[in-house]
This record gives C-alpha cells, sequence and structure tokens, in this order.
C-alpha cells in the first residue's frame, strides 16, 4: 500500500504494506494456543513498527526504537519456529529416543543437504522422514538449498543479532519524483531518471523537454519525495516484516496438522 503524507510543503510517499493474512478461524483449528499466542504478539510489533516507522520517515532519521522493533518482530518469529520444531520431537522423537532427554531443539535452516541431515541427527530426527514422510517434506521443501533464495538464511542470522553483535542497521533514502495518477493506476519515478514514450502515458502526451505529461481530466502529475526504507541485508524491514509474519503463520498452521 502506498502512503502519501504531506510535510510543509512537500509530499512524501512510501510503501507501507498489509499483506492479507489466513484466517483466524484456520489458525485456532489447527494451532496450539501457545503458538498463536506467539504470533499475534508478531503482529503487534509489526504494527508497533510500522508506526514508528512512519514517524522516522516523517522525521528524516532512524530510531532505536525502530531498530529494537524490527528485531523483536524477528526474534518472536524466530521463537515460534523453535517452539514448533520442540513439539515435533515431542510427539515423533521422544517415545521412542532410548535416552528420553529432551535436547535444545532448534528448526533447521540450512544452506545445503549436509547440514540438513547433520541438523536432524544431532536431535534425533534422522527417521522423521521414516515416521512422518509429509512432514518432513514440508520441513524440508522451505530450506533454503531446495528453495535457492537466502532470505530465510537472512532471517536466522538478523534474529541471533542483538546477542553478541549491534542490532540490524536501517536507512531511508529520499529522492524527488514524479506521482502520475490516472483512474488506470499510478506511476511513480524518479525525476529525470525515466524517459517516457512520446505516445505518452496512460493516454496523456508527454512534454519532451520536462518529461512531465500534459494534464488530462484523467491524468494528472505532481512532484513527491519517495522513501525508501532498507536494511543492511537489503530488504526493506515493513515489507519483511509483513512478508515473514504471514508466511510463518501459514507454515506452521500446515505443520500444526501433524501434531
Amino acid at each position: 500500500m502506498l502512503i502519501y503524507k504531506k510535510i510543509g510543503n512537500q509530499t512524501i510517499a512510501y510503501l507501507s504494506p498489509r499483506l492479507s493474512s489466513i484466517k483466524t478461524s484456520d489458525a485456532k483449528a489447527n494451532m496450539d494456543i501457545e503458538l498463536k499466542g506467539i504470533l499475534d504478539r508478531a503482529d503487534e510489533l509489526k504494527e508497533d513498527f510500522r508506526k514508528e516507522l512512519d514517524y522516522c520517515i516523517e522525521n528524516r532519521q532512524v530510531t532505536e526504537r525502530a531498530k529494537n522493533l524490527y528485531h523483536e518482530v524477528l526474534v518472536k518469529l524466530r521463537s515460534a519456529l523453535d517452539i514448533i520444531m520442540s513439539k515435533v520431537w515431542e510427539k515423533y522423537v521422544s517415545p521412542v529416543r532410548k535416552k528420553n532427554k529432551k535436547l535444545n531443539i532448534y528448526f533447521p535452516i540450512c544452506k545445503d543437504q549436509q547440514h540438513f541431515e547433520k541438523m536432524m541427527k544431532e536431535v534425533g530426527m534422522q527417521n522423521l522422514q521414516t515416521l512422518s514422510k509429509d512432514l518432513y517434506s514440508l520441513i524440508l521443501k522451505v530450506q533454503p538449498f531446495v528453495t535457492q533464495r537466502k532470505d530465510l538464511l537472512d532471517f536466522k542470522d538478523m534474529s541471533n543479532r542483538g546477542k553478541h553483535t549491534s542490532l540490524v542497521l536501517q536507512k531511508l533514502d529520499y529522492t524527488e519524483a514524479i506521482k502520475i495518477t490516472s483512474s488506470k493506476g499510478i506511476i511513480i519515478h524518479s525525476k529525470g531518471g525515466v524517459e517516457f514514450p512520446a505516445s505518452g502515458i496512460f493516454g496523456a502526451s508527454v512534454d519532451p523537454n520536462t518529461q512531465r505529461i500534459v494534464p488530462t481530466q484523467d491524468v494528472k502529475d505532481e512532484e513527491v519525495i519517495w522513501v525508501w526504507s532498507s536494511d543492511e541485508y537489503g530488504y526493506n524491514p515493513i515489507i519483511f516484516c509483513e512478508t515473514l509474519c504471514q508466511g510463518m503463520r501459514k507454515f506452521l498452521v500446515d505443520i500444526s496438522k501433524f501434531l
């Protein structure tokens, strides 16, 4: 979702998306109250973080509170992953383990198959594929070496920050931009950074000298300040949190069906 705010004689624009989540009734049916509570708290922290980012953008600085809220969302989600893995251990490993001593259980987030198998073996889950093929496949298919994506590895690293190293850095970039609005949609481009075709855009012609549209009844443009928030890993923090919160809830609901 695009946000527009008037600050003095300038209009600032930035992204603050809200993704549709799974039905609460589905979550209640397939997830125990402890996990649901952790995910609900992560959502609350995410919304606090969203509001703090609004403040940061308006004041052109990233606050320490924003850094801490970002970290707290990630830590809550990491905690939920580790708890679900402990519940898997309790159901599938503990009843058959000779030394019925619970180990420190962590959800595996691995960069290769060898590391994944090593982690599963360390907690006695090397036979999980035999005990529950579908559950094993569910855990396996989200691994970075399977998805060929690095975001989960980055999430693992980021959620561990704050123990012995500083919290994840964030920055705000402000760029002069042009917002073009019509009934067909909205386009925002950096000022002087785009050359439109002579045929125009959204049916409106473009002045070749200024690269500004010739306003029509349906198409208008205005100067705005485009704000992009990013962290040191290259993610937009609120988009990253929103995507993680939604994806994590769906994933944990799916795993909970085997518990």
